[in-house]
């Protein structure tokens, strides 16, 4: 048996998105709204990833755009792909990277880098391999973020390496 709710104690409706907490001593059902005060939502701003396989370099460059509807992402396979903060806000950037080969005997690792300085990073043994990484970090327009690979890591698979930038709003 299902139970539908049509009507509230008010004889109306139930808002849409309310939630049922309590019900009364009469049967009657109560129905709150959400407290949203405070509360971001993430919203896709940018996603690319890699579409041709570099065999060297340390600079990840984002050959093809998913979505850039703020004209954000800009870079080259020489500079690499920089992503300019276009409006002030908390912002999600999540990666995933695939190094394309090792070279040496000690870990490499990968890097969000913002102006220039590491915002996240995370490190691996010397093989090839696959990882993923996000920061949260509140950004000002203008401010640029990259990624790069150090280390004995050279160069990044296609298809396997891609970018999402969220911002909270």
């Amino acid at each position: 048996n299902n139970l539908a709710v049509t009507k509230g104690t008010d004889d109306s409706a139930p808002q849409a998105g309310s939630t049922l907490v309590a019900a009364n001593d009469k049967g009657d059902l109560i129905w709150k709204m959400p407290d949203t005060k405070g509360v971001l939502a993430p919203k896709l701003v940018c996603a690319a990833k890699v579409g041709t396989t570099s065999t060297n370099g340390r600079l990840v460059y984002y050959d093809t755009k998913i979505l850039d509807g703020e004209n954000a992402l800009s870079g080259d396979a020489t500079t690499g792909s920089v992503y300019t903060v276009p409006k002030t806000g908390l912002y999600q950037i999540f990666l995933n990277l695939s190094n394309y080969q090792r070279i040496g005997t000690d870990y490499w690792w990968y890097g969000i880098f913002k102006n220039g300085s590491v915002i996240g990073s995370s490190d691996f043994p010397n093989f090839s391999v696959s990882g993923v990484l996000f920061v949260v970090e509140e950004l000002k327009a203008g401010d640029l973020i990259s990624v790069r690979l150090q280390s004995s890591a050279y160069g990044y698979k296609a298809d396997l390496t891609k970018i999402s930038v969220f911002r909270f709003e």
